[in-house]
């Protein structure tokens, strides 16, 4: 499938974008499980929140359902419909964006 907005993830995409962009912005997500290419946040997973000093980042933006999804989003959920079933153990997060992630192969 092709993204472009936020709109046009399913409901647990859009909660997981919210919770990175909203929330974490600087961090690590790990053990975050995937179910048909769906993130699921029950079990959640363990979420690490970094500080950065000084701070000269973005300030959280309020969640809005018509952003546009920036590349790194696009490639991540790209990534999810590819894993399809299994997990992941850690997504490197940056200024609200997935950067790095690293999972099992099966």
């Amino acid at each position: 499938m092709t993204y472009s907005t936020v709109r046009q993830l399913s409901a647990l995409r859009q909660l997981l974008y919210k919770k990175v962009t909203c929330e974490l912005l600087f961090g690590e997500i790990k053990d975050l499980y995937v179910t048909n290419g769906e993130p699921l946040l029950d079990p959640p997973p363990t979420i690490i929140k970094k500080s950065r000093y000084p701070v000269r980042n973005n300030p959280p933006k309020p969640f809005n359902p018509e952003a546009t999804l920036s590349q790194s989003w696009i490639d991540f959920f790209v990534e999810l419909d590819e894993i399809k079933n299994g997990w992941i153990d850690q997504i490197k997060i940056t200024n609200g964006e997935p950067r790095e992630l690293e999972h099992e192969k099966a």
